[in-house]
């Protein structure tokens, strides 16, 4: 849990800042920016907005999960307001501290000063109070494989390609039968639901909505693809969790077109896996050995202009592995520390990167420069060639021996990588309306309804809808107590 005003890391920022070229301008837009982010968190310096009553309640203004923190006209306003408006705003114009701020949105939400709400920016810097990282060398896998184990595994179907999920409702005498709920029905129940003027506070007359589609609405057909065998099943199910992006519902549930779906924007991403003989050798001048993740500051690379921008970074597999588990300072990295034990006690057997095997680096960007659907069309065009050609003119800035080393390169594209939070969409109508059930019978689960692509968004909203099913099902949330 995120403190008011905190965000310990920013004070410290050399792992990411080249120290050797901070000029004593850049030094006082960096304290600038720590003022600034300090400002914002603890509400001061922009008149009454309820200050007193969110201490009061101990709330954060820039929490995880996002929808803990406190929303008030002083975050709508800056919510409205670009991440390089605000910059501006604050005074901060060293080209330096603004291509860390830059940096740091691009690596974690895929767009730009320009392209980024101001409120997303500080939440950013904001929402962190350490840099205590839990690394593993599967990443979120070892989580996945553990929640997957405790289910069991006969409850999970894999290699199972859901493409269309239609709701039912009774019909016939004394409502014996089901027929499905055709597109025109669930194209007016989704216009229907709460226009855009509507309050965020209009909880009661929503339930009430929702109790009403769900006398409407029974169930759900699911038709998936078995991907081994190309065998189509349909199942029935009383309750639906959609947890996938938003963007492709329209392409399952027949009707569903929301006008507020356009306000969803994705960015897209390219991820390379470089496979190389043997770890790189650190850059000229440099006398350490390669980090877990490195970044190359403001390096020329392969990317033209109109080419979406230069490589956000790369992480070295061997390194990743190495320093798998975090310092054990505090109590929440103790307890992480103890479940990943529990969890995972082969992480001590993790051999030292210091060997001359085999390694694979991985290189990523995400195309801000360029608006999404024009990344999309332009990605089209690219052959695996012109990929493998940059990545390694990137690499290649910081790794002179790079192409010598490289065996193999792994090129995916993500054209949908992770929900942008533009200007105005984090306390917009979009995100608000997405949260409602359709016909009470589908919920709705991921990261992309906060706004911003974090894995405890995702999971406060895995959370969020079962306890919603459990409840509407058996009367019980039999809740965990974690959101």
């Amino acid at each position: 849990a995120a403190k008011p005003g905190q965000g310990a890391w920013l004070r410290t920022p050399e792992g990411v800042l080249p120290a050797h070229l901070v000029t004593p301008a850049d030094a006082r837009d960096l304290a600038r920016l720590r003022a600034a982010v300090r400002r914002e968190g603890d509400g001061l310096g922009g008149g009454d907005y309820e200050l007193e009553a969110a201490r009061a309640l101990r709330r954060s203004r820039f929490a995880i999960p996002i929808d803990h923190s406190v929303v008030d006209a002083r975050a709508v306003a800056l919510d409205a307001m670009s991440a390089g408006a605000w910059l501006s705003r604050e005074g901060i114009e060293s080209p330096l501290v603004r291509w860390f701020v830059e940096y740091s949105l691009r690596d974690d939400y895929g767009t730009g000063l320009e392209d980024t709400s101001a409120w997303a920016a500080v939440h950013y810097f904001a929402a962190r109070d350490t840099d205590a990282r839990l690394e593993a060398p599967d990443g979120n896998g070892w989580l996945v494989k553990h929640l997957t184990s405790a289910l069991g595994a006969s409850r999970v179907r894999t290699g199972s390609l859901v493409f269309r999920v239609q709701p039912v409702r009774a019909s016939g005498p004394g409502g014996s039968g089901e027929e499905v709920v055709g597109a025109d029905s669930i194209a007016a129940a989704v216009s229907a639901r709460g226009g855009p003027g509507a309050a965020a506070g209009e909880a009661a007359s929503a339930g009430q909505g929702q109790a009403a589609d769900a006398r409407a609405a029974s169930g759900a057909l699911v038709s998936y693809l078995d991907t081994a065998t190309g065998q189509v099943t349909t199942i029935r199910a009383r309750r639906v969790i959609y947890a996938a992006p938003r963007f492709g519902a329209k392409h399952v549930i027949p009707g569903y077109a929301p006008d507020w779906l356009g306000n969803f924007t994705y960015a897209p991403w390219v991820v390379a896996s470089v496979h190389l003989r043997r770890p790189p050798r650190a850059g000229k001048g440099e006398g350490r050995a390669p980090a877990c993740d490195s970044v190359i500051y403001n390096g020329p690379g392969g990317a033209a202009a109109g080419e979406g921008g230069g490589a956000l970074g790369y992480t070295l597999t061997a390194v990743q592995q190495a320093r798998a588990v975090t310092a054990q300072q505090g109590w929440l990295s103790r307890g992480l520390g103890a479940l990943r034990s529990l969890l995972w006690p082969q992480a001590s057997a993790i051999p030292s990167p210091a060997g001359e095997g085999p390694a694979v680096l991985t290189y990523y960007t995400a195309l801000s420069e360029l608006a999404p659907p024009d990344a999309r069309q332009w990605l089209l065009r690219q052959p695996w060639s012109y990929w493998r050609d940059r990545v390694l003119a990137e690499l290649e800035v910081a790794h002179a021996d790079i192409r010598a080393l490289a065996l193999r390169v792994d090129v995916m594209v993500l054209a949908h990588a992770m929900v942008r939070p533009s200007p105005g969409f984090i306390w917009g109508d979009a995100r608000r309306r997405a949260r409602e059930p359709l016909l009470g019978v589908v919920h709705w689960a991921h990261s992309d309804m906060s706004g911003v692509s974090l894995v405890e968004e995702a999971f406060a909203w895995g959370s969020r809808a079962a306890e919603a099913v459990l409840l509407d099902l058996t009367g019980s949330t039999a809740r965990a107590g974690l959101f």
